[in-house]
């Protein structure tokens, strides 16, 4: 589920140690008190430091998979235009994915919910709303962002695969459905409230260990 690579990105840039806006300019530029000089002997130190990292890193262990064939081809583009083009992205439905090294590792998720992509101030298509959302309505975007049965049924079978398949792992998965541990039939290490937008989610973390994880009633 890596979308369109914005995780991918962001993992690569810290281990290669990308510069955020590397290659971009800024509107600070333009401003009176702006010394051209510092700024360009503060880039080129990022500029070293990018070489010295690629440099010494002999392979980038990340990967990224996702069911959309259009997705990761939006995902190429996007890590491309990111300075990265050494990662390996492979199209496989989540509940088929094998771990793609023998060491364990972390996993990162962001799966699909509701109304993920509104934003406070802006309806689904872009409009202009008002900016003064009531609380009983972000609870009612909370409530629309639940699961159907055909999630459900997808949850159960992407809790297996990691159960099965992914021992010594961590996994994060990034949700609106606070009864996601439940659905996955995991227990949650952590869990870190986080806002997308207008919509209050939750950062779960399963340490998954071998042999110590037992199925759970869903919703528990």
């Amino acid at each position: 589920m890596c979308g369109s690579g914005t995780f991918l990105a962001e993992a690569a840039q810290t281990a290669l140690n990308i510069a955020p806006g590397n290659d971009r300019r800024f509107g600070f530029e333009k401003l009176k008190p702006f010394h051209p000089g510092m700024w360009q002997k503060l880039k080129t130190a990022a500029l070293e430091q990018r070489r010295a990292a690629r440099a010494t890193q002999a392979e980038l262990n990340i990967f990224g998979s996702d069911i959309s064939g259009d997705m990761l081809e939006k995902a190429r583009a996007n890590l491309s235009r990111a300075g990265i083009t050494d990662l390996s992205l492979k199209q496989v439905d989540a509940r088929n994915m094998v771990p793609p090294t023998d060491a364990p590792g972390i996993l990162i998720a962001n799966p699909p919910y509701g109304e993920r992509i509104e934003v406070r101030g802006r309806g689904p298509r872009g409009e202009i709303r008002d900016t003064a959302r009531s609380r009983r309505e972000d609870d009612d975007a909370f409530a629309r962002a639940q699961p159907d049965p055909a999630d459900t049924e997808f949850f159960v079978s992407f809790g297996n695969a990691l159960k099965q398949r992914f021992p010594g792992w961590r996994a994060y998965v990034l949700t609106s459905d606070r009864k996601l541990p439940g659905l996955l039939r995991l227990r949650e290490s952590t869990k870190t409230p986080l806002f997308n937008g207008a919509l209050e989610c939750r950062l779960f973390r399963f340490d998954l260990i071998a042999g110590s994880v037992r199925n759970r009633p869903a919703g528990e």
